[in-house]
C-alpha cells in the first residue's frame, strides 16, 4: 500500500544502548535493581585490591596529607558557586581545632567505617578524683579495660599522687589503644544506633562495609578539564568484591526525618561531591565508577539509619554542578581575581542584582 513516504527495512535492527543508562560524564549507571542483585550474591571473603593508581595518584594516606595537599576538592568547589570569593577563602589553611570533647556524629561516622570502634566505647565510673578511693577505683578500671598490670595496692609514699600518675598513664595507654570514653546518655544513643545498623536490611550495612577499603585519598590532575582534584570517599566497593566500581558515603544527620535528610542532601550540595567523587575516581584508577550508595544515620531520636542509592538524575545534577564550579575555580587560581555577589548581576547592572525570590 502505497502510504506517501519512504518506509525503512527494520528487520536488520538493533535496540540502542538506553540513553537513560548513561552518567553526565559519560560513564555507564549500575542501575539500583542491579545494584542489589549484585549484593545478594556478595561474598564473606574480601579480595584485597592494590594499585589501583592509572593515571592518576591513589594512596590510603593520613587525612592531614589529604587536607593539605594542593590540588581542589568538593567542599572547595560547592563554595565556588556560592562566589568566587567564597571558594578563595575557602583554600586558605584552617586554624587547627583544640583538642575535642567526644563528638556523637563524628564517632558515630568513623564507627560505620570501622564497626570495631563500637567494641571500644566505655563509660567511666562515677568516681571522686580527689579522694585515693576514687583514684583507685579509677586504676583499676582503667588498668582493667587496658589490660595493664598495676600495683595499686602496694603504692607508698604519697599515695594520692601515685595513684594520679597511675591514672595517668592508664588513660593514655586506653587512648593509645583506640578506647573512647562517653558520657552514659552518649553510651545508650550509641547502643541504639549499632543495634539499628545491625538490624538494618537483615544486615546488609555490615556486610557492606566489610568489604569497602576506606581512607584511600585520590589525586588526579585533570588537564580537559584544566584543574587538579582531589577525593577521598569514605569508602569503595571493587569490581573484585561486588562486580561493580562503586562509592560508598556516609552521612550522619540531626534531620528528624528521611525527607527532611533528602534537603539537607541539597542545602549542603551532596550531589556535587557524589558526582565529582564518580568522575574522579574513574580517570584517577582507570575504572568506571557506576554508582553511589550513602549510609545515613540520625543522632537524634529515633536513631534510624537508611541505606541510600543515589538515582542517575541527582548524579547527574552533582555532575552539572561539578562541571559548573570547575571554570570559577580555575579562574580564580588562574589569575587572582575572586569577585564577590556581584557576578551574579546582569553585566551592564553594576554590579546590582534583580532579586529572584519568587522566580528560581
Amino acid at each position: 500500500m502505497d502510504v506517501g513516504f519512504p518506509i525503512p527495512d527494520l528487520s536488520t535492527a538493533t535496540v540502542a544502548d538506553d540513553l537513560g543508562s548513561r552518567l553526565a560524564n559519560g560513564g555507564e549507571y549500575t542501575s539500583i535493581d542491579k545494584f542489589a542483585e549484585l549484593l545478594s550474591t556478595l561474598g564473606d571473603e574480601t579480595k584485597e585490591v592494590y594499585h589501583l593508581a592509572i593515571n592518576g595518584n591513589v594512596v590510603q594516606d593520613p587525612m592531614e596529607c589529604y587536607l593539605s595537599h594542593p590540588f581542589v576538592s568538593s567542599s572547595q568547589l560547592k563554595a565556588a558557586l556560592n562566589s568566587p570569593r567564597h571558594f578563595l577563602a575557602s583554600r586558605k589553611p584552617k586554624e587547627e581545632k583544640q583538642a575535642r570533647h567526644f563528638e556523637l556524629g563524628t564517632f558515630i561516622h568513623e564507627a560505620i567505617l570501622e564497626p570495631s570502634r563500637f567494641d571500644k566505647v566505655v563509660v567511666e565510673p562515677k568516681a571522686v578524683r580527689s579522694s585515693i578511693q576514687g583514684l583507685t577505683e579509677l586504676v583499676k578500671f582503667y588498668a582493667e579495660i587496658t589490660g595493664t598490670p598495676t600495683q595499686v595496692d602496694i603504692v607508698v609514699g604519697n599515695k594520692m599522687e601515685a595513684l594520679k600518675k597511675q591514672l595517668e598513664a592508664l588513660t593514655a595507654e586506653a587512648k593509645a589503644q583506640g578506647i573512647e570514653v562517653v558520657s552514659a546518655a552518649d553510651m545508650a544513643v550509641i547502643e541504639q544506633i549499632r543495634e539499628s545498623i545491625a538490624e538494618y536490611g537483615g544486615g546488609i550495612i555490615p556486610r557492606i562495609m566489610r568489604h569497602a577499603q576506606t581512607e584511600t585519598s585520590m589525586y588526579y590532575n585533570d588537564r580537559e578539564l584544566g584543574l587538579g582534584v582531589r577525593i577521598r570517599p569514605d569508602g569503595i566497593l571493587l569490581d573484585e568484591n561486588l562486580g561493580a566500581n562503586v562509592v560508598v558515603s556516609v552521612k550522619t544527620t540531626s534531620a528528624q526525618n528521611l525527607n527532611l535528610f533528602m534537603r539537607d542532601c541539597v542545602k549542603h550540595r551532596y550531589a556535587l561531591a557524589e558526582g565529582m567523587y564518580l568522575d574522579v575516581a574513574t580517570k584517577a584508577t582507570g575504572r568506571k565508577f557506576s554508582g553511589t550508595l550513602m549510609i545515613m544515620a540520625q543522632t537524634v531520636e529515633p536513631y534510624n539509619v537508611a541505606a541510600i542509592y543515589w538515582s542517575i538524575d541527582d548524579l547527574n545534577a552533582g555532575l552539572a554542578d561539578y562541571y559548573r564550579a570547575i571554570p570559577i575555580a580555575r579562574e580564580v587560581l588562574t589569575t587572582g581575581n575572586a569577585p564577590g555577589y556581584e557576578v551574579m548581576a546582569e553585566d551592564n547592572h553594576l554590579g546590582i542584582i534583580e532579586s529572584y525570590i519568587n522566580n528560581r
